[in-house]
C-alpha cells in the first residue's frame, strides 16, 4: 500500500507495488477504484505502481507503460492532465484501463470505450465495473488452462487455441464496426481528446 510523504519520493518506505506475488490469471483480484492510491503521486510512482498492477500479462522484460507513455496518453487526451504534475486516484484508473485495452486496441478505440463506459457509471463504478468483467472472463478462460492455473492445471487444448483465436478476431471485428456505426461516440471520444489537448 502507497503511503504519502512529505515530497512523496519513491524510497524504502513507500510499498508502491500492488503486489510483490505473480498473481493466478484465474483468480486474479486486481485493486478496486476505492483502494487505489487517493492522495497525488509523481509520474514515476504512478508508473511503478501500474506495472505491478497490471504486469501479469506483459512478455519478459516488457514494461506495460512508461512515463513517456503517459505523457503521450495525456497530450493525446485519452485521460485527464495531472495536477501540478501530481497524478491522483483518477489517473491511476484511466492508466490501468488503457494498458489493459492496448493490447488489443489503438488508442482511438481504447479513448471510445472509455467514453462509452464513462456515460454509463461515474469514474469509480466506471472503473469497478471493467475490473470485476475482466476478473470474471479471465477465471472462466483460464481455469484449468496448463501455465495459467497452477500445476494441476489440464493440458492446454491446441484446437481450444485456434477457435480462441477466431473469437478475438471476431470479437474485436464487432467491437470497432459497432464503435463505428454508433451515432456520436466517435465525435465525443474525439471532442474529449480536442479539450484535453487544448488544456495541454
Amino acid at each position: 500500500m502507497i503511503s504519502p510523504s512529505a515530497d512523496t519520493s519513491l524510497d524504502d518506505s513507500m510499498a508502491l507495488s500492488a503486489s510483490t506475488a505473480e498473481p493466478s490469471l484465474h483468480n486474479l483480484a486486481l485493486p478496486r477504484y476505492d483502494s487505489l492510491p487517493s492522495f497525488g503521486i509523481y509520474v514515476d510512482q504512478l508508473v511503478s505502481f501500474v506495472n505491478d498492477t497490471v504486469g501479469f500479462f506483459a512478455m519478459p522484460d516488457e514494461k506495460p507503460v512508461t512515463a513517456a507513455m503517459v505523457n503521450n496518453y495525456v497530450k493525446q487526451g485519452v485521460m485527464p492532465r495531472p495536477i501540478k504534475k501530481k497524478y491522483g486516484r483518477n489517473h491511476i484508473a484511466y492508466v490501468i484501463v488503457i494498458c489493459i485495452l492496448k493490447k488489443v486496441f489503438s488508442i482511438q478505440e481504447i479513448n471510445q470505450l472509455i467514453q462509452l463506459q464513462k456515460s454509463l457509471y461515474d469514474s469509480g463504478p466506471a472503473y469497478d465495473a471493467f475490473i470485476e468483467s475482466l476478473e470474471k472472463d479471465l477465471a472462466q478462460l483460464f481455469g484449468g488452462v496448463a501455465g495459467a492455473g497452477g500445476k494441476d492445471a489440464a493440458p492446454v487444448d491446441r484446437e481450444l487455441l485456434v477457435q480462441r483465436g477466431v473469437s478475438t478476431f471476431s470479437n474485436k471485428l464487432f467491437i470497432q464496426m459497432t464503435l463505428g456505426s454508433m451515432p456520436g461516440e466517435a465525435d465525443k471520444a474525439e471532442s474529449s481528446a480536442k479539450k484535453a489537448k487544448r488544456k495541454n
